[in-house]
């Protein structure tokens, strides 16, 4: 089912409480369970909603199955919301919290693998002599998380449902590493933020739902 799904499953002693969501969340998205759910990989692949592509080392245009970029935290609800309507579950996008467990496991390690860096391990500025450019998304399977979730520490960053906090608001957080990025933003535990209307090449994003998905 998971291969089929495109999920991995937490165990369960994965807990998030309902209590750090904040009001964005709408009464008709789930809250987290003792179990969640996260893709090994952007499981969906759309047009960057128009916006041009980052420079690549590849050639044939852009490939599908490359992560999604060039979409802003607005576009990625809106996905969320639309992929729950046809599939009857409700997705949205994950909490900080929940990546960074997701991420980072019960050892709070500082990437996904493990204590140490190694640009062979997450696509990041330093992973191609060529350059720096996105890769399919199975491209590094060294970038897996504890609980089996790929491309956390390199790739793209994720946009994630909240904000930093009272005094930025207008803004959600993103976690992650990225092709474009150093050594030091593939930690599990670096948080940025920009705003949601903005658009990067280095962000996309990935969706949870209920182990037991709540049906709309």
């Amino acid at each position: 089912e998971s291969e089929k799904s495109g999920f991995y499953w937490l165990p369960p002693d994965f807990v998030v409480s309902s209590s750090v969501l904040p009001s964005v969340v709408s009464s008709s998205v789930s809250r987290p369970s003792s179990v969640v759910p996260l893709p090994s990989s952007v499981p969906f692949r759309l047009p960057a909603s128009g916006h041009p592509g980052p420079a690549n080392g590849h050639e044939g245009g852009w490939r599908p199955d490359w992560p999604v970029v060039g979409v802003s935290w607005h576009d990625a609800v809106a996905y969320a919301a639309w992929r729950s309507r046809r599939d009857g579950i409700a997705y949205r996008l994950p909490h900080e919290e929940e990546w960074e467990k997701a991420a980072r496991g019960a050892d709070a390690r500082y990437f996904p693998w493990g204590e140490k860096f190694d640009p062979t391990y997450c696509n990041v500025n330093q992973s191609h002599e060529a350059g720096m450019f996105i890769d399919p998304v199975d491209s590094f399977p060294s970038d897996e998380s504890p609980y089996g979730v790929r491309g956390m520490g390199g790739n793209v960053i994720d946009w994630c449902l909240n904000d930093p906090g009272e005094r930025q608001e207008g803004l959600r957080i993103l976690r992650g590493g990225a092709w474009s990025l150093t050594e030091v933003l593939s930690r599990s535990a670096r948080r940025g933020g920009n705003s949601t209307a903005r658009v990067l090449y280095v962000s996309g994003f990935r969706l949870v739902a209920r182990a037991s998905p709540r049906t709309l």
